[in-house]
């Protein structure tokens, strides 16, 4: 809107119609970057086709998270900020206590998603070492929360859990 006003006034000034141009002071509007786009349904299901295929406890774990993140459209943050006590199975949500706005929150979790989680996490919470690169809960030696998962950021865009015991 502003570019218009602009441009007609320039023409006024040109044309000899006015003597000075009124939108000399006028500044463009500052706008902010396109919000982060969506995954389109088609998009979403190639990329769980492709997590599906992979083999490995690495690929196990990044079909979790990426259906998780799918699932319930919490930010990646509050997802690696995850314990198993802070998912409820029985009403399906996960309590968010780490968010963009440091505000605890709740999320529905759908309930593929959540029998798929409740699969993923079923008997990593007695302590014992886990695997090298798989999405476990640590122990509570070394300072760790008893059922803190440890992440690590592996990569640009990857994470890879260690055990932080």
């Amino acid at each position: 809107m502003r570019t218009s006003i602009r441009c007609f006034c320039v023409h006024l000034h040109d044309a000899g119609l006015v003597t000075a141009n009124p939108a000399r002071m006028l500044r463009r509007a500052r706008c902010a970057p396109p919000p982060p786009r969506a995954l389109h349904e088609d998009e979403q299901k190639r990329l769980l086709k492709v997590l599906g295929n992979a083999t490995g406890p690495e690929a196990e774990r990044d079909r979790m998270l990426v259906e998780l993140l799918l699932g319930t459209g919490i930010r990646i943050g509050s997802a690696l900020a995850l314990d198993v006590e802070d998912v409820d199975f029985a009403h399906g949500e996960i309590t968010l206590r780490t968010t963009k706005n440091d505000r605890p929150s709740t999320a529905m979790v759908p309930a593929g998603v959540a029998r798929d989680l409740k699969a993923f996490v079923a008997g990593r919470t007695e302590g014992r070492r886990p695997r090298e690169g798989t999405l476990e809960v640590a122990p509570a030696a070394g300072g760790a929360a008893p059922g803190r998962l440890a992440m690590e950021k592996a990569g640009e865009d990857l994470y890879r859990a260690t055990w932080a015991g």
